[in-house]
């Protein structure tokens, strides 16, 4: 599989953080001196069903800031940001792994009775991960994972050393106007770019390469049927041309969101519980294009996790699939 430069920098793709100063708490460390594979802020209600957000690879978890707010008087907020990134210290690898601990870890130490993990590209694979490996501990995983096809098992490891390579074989004073560029390739609106590129200045060059190679080698479909929560994915859809006629325009996007919610389905199979959904005329940072539609997404998941007599669509293949999500806030 031939990887572009752009598809590499979509993986860990992330944005805007806000705030500083924030009072961290961090994973515990029973014994060495490796600094701690993640650390979050506790904000919000003092009781209620948790949210945990999991950012993408680089960023720290505020850019989630606007979709979080609008939840924390109702419900205890986690924001996370992982080590290597938001100027944390970085750690050793495997790093994937180590950070899927350490999110269970942090329910385990937080005493959080069943939160949802609340994740964007990198941190919706993370959400994935810590419920196949720790099933019993969560509460749910509603994400916006990233949708590209993936080489088979079997071809990983090698597409995984190209993709760590290109980045860490950037010369040191090249990597920021490296990431720079394609930012500005993958970003449209320019405040949002250069607000993405500041705080990619905190963001470790190692740690970035490395742990973007382990996304892209790990076998993580062979252990979603492990998965016991329901799982809600949304594929951002981005808005359809002005330039062709609406009766096309109407076909094209028809063609576009069914495309990718089959693919999704493809990339996140044997998932018991698993709905998939469009969200209409965003791109590929709906928290910030539209959070409130975020929010009412959440919101709603919410309402049916908690209801027992609740039906969830399927991944499973050859299982009957339920019907699309309706009530997609305009």
């Amino acid at each position: 599989m031939k990887l572009s430069r752009r598809w590499v920098f979509l993986l860990g793709a992330a944005v805007l953080a806000v705030g500083s100063g924030t009072a961290w708490a961090e994973e515990t460390k029973s014994s060495g001196s490796e600094p701690p594979a993640i650390k979050w802020e506790k904000l919000g209600a003092s009781s209620g069903r948790a949210l945990i957000f999991l950012p993408a690879l680089g960023m720290p978890g505020s850019y989630w800031s606007k979709v979080y707010e609008p939840l924390a008087a109702t419900h205890p907020i986690y924001v996370v940001t992982l080590a290597g990134s938001g100027g944390l210290a970085p750690i050793s690898g495997p790093r994937l792994d180590k950070t899927v601990d350490a999110v269970a870890n942090m329910i385990k130490a937080e005493k959080l009775d069943k939160p949802i993990l609340v994740g964007h590209l990198l941190g919706a694979h993370l959400a994935m991960r810590v419920a196949a490996a720790y099933p019993d501990a969560v509460g749910g995983v509603f994400a916006f994972p990233l949708l590209v096809e993936r080489s088979p098992p079997e071809r990983r490891a090698e597409d995984a050393k190209r993709a760590a390579a290109s980045y860490l074989e950037v010369e040191k004073d090249m990597w920021m106007p490296s990431i720079s560029v394609q930012i500005k390739s993958s970003v449209e609106d320019s405040a949002t770019a250069s607000k993405l590129i500041d705080l990619m200045q905190q963001c470790d060059q190692k740690t970035y390469g490395e742990l973007m190679g382990e996304i892209m080698a790990d076998n993580y479909e062979a252990s979603l049927s492990r998965i016991k929560v329901p799982i809600f994915l949304i594929a951002p859809i981005s808005p359809a041309s002005r330039n062709i006629d609406l009766d096309k325009q109407f076909e094209r996007l028809s063609a576009a969101i069914q495309a990718r919610l089959d693919l999704m389905r493809r990339l996140y199979p044997n998932i018991t519980k698993c709905e998939v959904a469009p969200m209409r005329n965003t791109r590929l940072f709906p928290m910030l294009d539209a959070p409130d539609r975020v929010v009412f997404h959440i919101e709603r998941y919410l309402a049916r996790v908690d209801k027992p007599q609740t039906q969830w669509g399927t991944t499973v293949v050859d299982a009957p699939a339920s019907a699309p999500a309706a009530g997609e806030k305009p």
